[in-house]
């Protein structure tokens, strides 16, 4: 755009750039860049709405500008007659967000990104109500916002409105505190979130285009839960000096996280196209997966060694030693999947929420990443609402606590380690030991050894546990027919998810028990049996998968030779302080007559990693297909079973959709997870009437009884169409999606989703689930 030369702009600064364009520049974080930082009040009308703060100057009368050579232009500028022309880049259409850049930042977040998030209308705002505490306040009580500048957030110009409903909602309406306010702004429709802590007031505005109301109310409760978990309380967080940077690097993956979901395939849409972060499952809780027993006792028995921390073997002198941390739980994720956790389940909700809304976990499951360590210090829920007064011999001692965060592959590592009482305290800025870094990496390599990392991915594709419906055509009499018609020319349809097992353990009618085998000759033990051979030999024949590399380190240690970079592992021999132990014990077994070395040598006694590897893998073929719907057929498409309390929920793989490749599927999860929000809310009020001991709750009387919910849905033809099902031989495609909620044993809540033509027992189907936790 051309700029007169006839305009004067007024510069406080004397800056030679403001005089001549009315902008305000500022080099970006590679040193060469020019950001427009702000514009002066009589350039605004002149660049809005074209140019943005936030956008590169990229060129001035035809010229490239730098940092470097920008003094030398603007002197061509002064020199000619004619109207400068200046070239901005616009940095918003590629939003080029790194989200591992964004986790090893240690400075404030680019203008560049901040101006997309302030595009975004994402926005926190923390006031103190309490005017006696803050009466010097210049900002009349508001503690913290961003983005900044405080004029130019909209949150902070409209807060007096949500202050006013906070307040006058439980004293002169009756209800209780409000949760979330929708408000149109610029035409766009946007969440405030609350959270109050005693008289302070925590505010977070989220486009209702990219999160809706359902997962605002969710996303806002992780934020504290988070937040509560790094400072300890609200108040904390927002009063801590010199915290205003690392607050806007937090926040600046929260929203990044939850807005742009995917960030590797979404990185050219909007926030409102994309709702890769609003799934269903992923804001209830922890997603896990069901695994055979000599998989889980592999990963069990690894952490298990983790946290028992027997290093004797280092120590001469063992009675005077000092740990320097207690491992008081730890918890495993694969590709965002929670194979194992030994936490406590308050613990475990705020490790899963520190690790989803930081990306971390969206990160392992894009990535291979080579290598990750975060170190940070914690206060665990259990210590922060222990009373002061607490003189019981079991209350939790004072002392610091800490989170080891490793990654490696598609794992990491999340360990909670206690400072004080039998150990060590901790004083002072406290880093990273490098002897437990090493421990926590040696179990990661130990599940590279026994080869979990190649077989994992392939029982994620198997569907197995239990077996999911994704070609749903096929309950067609159409599809049925396309079907037969495949398998007589032995041609397998592409977008069927692989089934390499043997058994298949399944339900003939809701009366009948499961199968402990199947041995006759029907036509779907036929196909797997076929089936099962291809994938073994694609898994080994196969192209091999690229993978984009990850090289991440976030350590303050000093010694910095004792943590392994390397992503290469041998395959003949265990590494680390695993292998140096079982040395040691091999070589003292002989030499000592204690009955205790003895059976610690046997326990720690060679293993032969090969063989373990390839007992593990040919588990592949002794996979049992659980079917726990009622029928001849297969009609389930999709569950979730949540355990609320406990923090975990079981449902098919995250990338199940992809793995169907299928159009109608698609529709019927998309379908699920809408219907699914709406039951789920409906359902609370039962789970609140049953949780609550007041005799008289204002809680609407008639939904209290409300144990399951359901509603009939219809596909349209033009979905199934795409699936090759024409009109001519259209038919309804009816399915259901019903929740349960169960209050015995303990609360869990079901959601299934299946074809209509089989009706189906949610108690029944919630009691055979409960075989595969």
């Amino acid at each position: 755009m051309k700029v007169s030369k006839n305009m004067i702009f007024s510069s406080e600064k004397n800056c030679q750039i403001e005089k001549l364009f009315g902008i305000s520049v500022e080099t970006h974080a590679d040193g060469k860049t020019l950001i427009v930082a702000d514009f002066l009040p009589e350039s605004k009308a002149i660049y809005t709405p074209k140019v943005k703060t936030g956008f590169y100057l990229h060129k001035i009368n035809g010229i490239e500008v730098t940092s470097f050579n920008i003094n030398n232009v603007l002197q061509r500028v002064i020199e000619d007659v004619d109207n400068p022309k200046l070239t901005f880049q616009v940095v918003t259409e590629g939003y080029n967000l790194d989200i591992e850049k964004l986790l090893t930042s240690k400075s404030t977040p680019e203008n560049s990104l901040t101006q997309i998030l302030k595009d975004a209308m994402c926005s926190v705002l923390y006031i103190c109500c309490n005017d006696v505490e803050y009466q010097s306040n210049d900002d009349k009580g508001v503690l913290y916002c961003f983005p900044r500048p405080f004029n130019q957030n909209f949150l902070y110009n409209t807060r007096g409105a949500y202050l006013t409903l906070n307040h006058l909602a439980p004293k002169s309406l009756g209800t209780s505190e409000p949760t979330v306010s929708t408000v149109l702004h610029k035409n766009q429709l946007i969440n405030i979130t609350y959270a109050s802590h005693y008289s302070d007031l925590l505010l977070v505005a989220i486009p209702s285009g990219a999160i809706d109301v359902f997962a605002a109310k969710r996303v806002i409760n992780d934020i504290v839960r988070v937040l509560e978990f790094l400072y300890g309380s609200l108040k904390t967080c927002f009063t801590k000096p010199n915290n205003v940077d690392k607050l806007d690097g937090l926040f600046s993956r929260f929203f990044v996280t939850l807005l742009f979901g995917s960030l590797g395939e979404n990185k050219n849409k909007s926030p409102s196209e994309v709702h890769g972060s609003s799934y269903f499952e992923e804001l209830l809780a922890a997603q896990a997966v069901s695994l055979p027993l000599e998989v889980k006792i592999q990963i069990d028995d690894a952490i298990t060694e983790l946290e028992a921390a027997d290093y004797r073997e280092w120590i001469d002198d063992v009675e005077n030693f000092q740990r320097l941390y207690t491992v008081i739980g730890s918890c495993l994720y694969y590709s965002g999947h929670v194979l194992s956790s030994h936490l406590e389940d308050e613990d475990l909700k705020e490790v899963y929420a520190y690790l989803r809304l930081n990306g971390i976990l969206k990160l392992s499951t894009e990535k291979e990443i080579e290598k990750l360590v975060i170190w940070k210090e914690v206060f665990i829920n259990e210590h922060r609402k222990q009373s002061k007064n607490d003189v019981s011999e079991n209350r939790i001692p004072d002392g610091r606590w800490f989170i080891l965060i490793v990654g490696k592959g598609h794992f990491i590592l999340a360990t909670l380690m206690e400072a004080g009482g039998c150990t060590e305290d901790a004083v002072g800025v406290t880093p990273p030991s490098p002897f437990y870094v090493e421990e926590c990496e040696s179990c990661l390599e130990l599940l590279f050894e026994v080869g979990l990392n190649k077989y994992l991915p392939s029982w994620f594709s198997s569907n197995s546990q239990p077996q999911v419906e994704v070609t749903p055509e096929y309950l067609t009499k159409h599809g049925r027919k396309l079907r037969d018609a495949s398998s007589k020319l032995d041609v397998r349809s592409s977008s069927k998810v692989s089934k390499p097992h043997l058994d298949v353990k399944r339900r003939h009618n809701s009366t009948e028990q499961i199968n402990t085998g199947s041995t006759s000759d029907n036509s779907i033990n036929n196909y797997h049996s076929t089936s099962q051979h291809n994938l073994y030999a694609q898994w080994y024949n196969g192209p091999l998968k690229q993978y984009r590399h990850s090289s991440l380190d976030v350590s303050y240690s000093e010694d910095s030779g004792s943590i392994k970079s390397n992503s290469e592992l041998s395959e003949d021999r265990i590494v680390g302080r695993r292998a140096d132990r079982e040395q040691k014990n091999r070589r003292d077994s002989s030499e000592s007559d204690s009955d205790w070395d003895k059976q610690d040598s046997s326990r720690s006694s060679n293993i032969d990693m090969t063989d373990m590897r390839k007992a593990l893998l040919d588990e592949l073929n002794h996979v049992a297909v659980h079917k726990i719907t009622a029928g001849e057929e297969n009609v389930l498409f999709h569950f979730v079973h949540l355990e609320s309390e406990k923090g975990i929920l079981i449902a098919p793989v995250k990338n199940i959709e992809v793995q169907a490749n299928n159009a109608l599927y698609t529709y019927i999860l998309k379908t699920f997870r809408s219907a699914s929000k709406k039951i789920h809310d409906l359902l609370q009020h039962s789970i609140k009437f049953k949780q609550s001991d007041l005799p008289s709750n204002p809680l609407n009387k008639i939904l209290v009884a409300v144990k399951e919910y359901g509603m009939l849905f219809e596909a349209p033809g033009e979905i199934l169409s795409q699936c090759g099902i024409s009109k001519k031989n259209c038919e309804p495609f009816y399915f259901w999606v019903v929740g349960r909620v169960f209050s015995e044993p303990e609360p869990r809540e079901l959601y299934l989703c299946y074809h209509e033509s089989v009706p189906q027992d949610l108690t029944e189907i919630a009691y055979l689930l409960s075989y595969l936790e």
